[in-house]
């Protein structure tokens, strides 16, 4: 079974990555999200890496050395030696929000477990995740292990549900 892992990119290669995996035949998902650019004489919207440096693939790890003979590509997550395993939900899960080009705030800092809850309505409906107070807001937090980040999203209360 083809499980999700996560490589390690140069720096600012991931779409090139990417590409280049799809052209060998390897599953690969960059996540990227919308942003506006500022130079001096114009902005631009640009689509960014959402995770920089990271770029998911789902092998079987038998193929784990077609992702490392490939250009740019540094190696494998790994936690005590061990590749890093990304379940599918969580794969889903940023999916979700990127593909329904939903803002989101990134932070690396601790969370404050909460209860899990399942998205009911709207463009993240399906999303499970983490629900915490900050400022007065509800926010859904969804915990990406495999890369050491968390993401941020607006969720209104009557969206969710007690899972």
């Amino acid at each position: 079974m083809k499980d999700w892992y996560v490589i390690y990119t140069r720096s600012r290669t991931e779409k090139k990555v990417a590409a280049e995996l799809e052209c060998r035949g390897v599953e690969s998902y960059l996540p990227l999200e919308r942003t506006i650019r500022k130079w001096s004489d114009r902005r631009k919207k640009v689509k960014i890496p959402l995770f920089s440096g990271y770029v998911f693939v789902r092998i079987l790890w038998k193929d784990y050395l077609k992702v490392l003979q490939t250009p740019y590509v540094i190696g494998f997550v790994r936690f005590n030696k061990i590749p890093a395993i990304v379940p599918e939900q969580q794969i889903r899960n940023i999916h979700i929000i990127t593909e329904g080009m939903i803002p989101v705030e990134k932070t690396t800092e601790g969370f404050h477990k909460g209860e899990t809850i399942t998205i009911t309505r709207g463009n993240l409906e399906g999303l499970q995740g983490i629900l915490v107070e900050i400022k007065g807001k509800r926010k859904l937090l969804i915990r990406i292990e495999a890369v050491n980040q968390n993401l941020l999203v607006d969720v209104p209360a009557g969206f969710v549900e007690k899972r």
